[in-house]
């Protein structure tokens, strides 16, 4: 399953089978509740996400507390 999402990622597009198969073994599909917060800024950012289907949305709070999508 995760290969078949994987051929899906355009930035991955060009890599050999040998390569998808290394990485493979590192990457976790998550499936998001729509509102459920994947991260928040300033979490330890020791993974990357893609966005393999749907919309994820990037929430910058001001010190006001007022919150922006960029």
């Amino acid at each position: 399953m995760i290969e078949f999402l994987i051929l899906n990622i355009p930035i991955l597009g060009k890599l050999t089978d040998k390569e998808l198969r290394a990485i493979e073994k590192y990457m976790n599909l998550i499936e998001v509740a729509p509102g459920e917060i994947v991260f928040k800024e300033g979490d330890k950012g020791d993974y990357v996400c893609f966005v393999v289907d749907g919309v994820l949305d990037a929430v910058k709070e001001a010190e006001t507390g007022e919150s922006t999508v960029i």
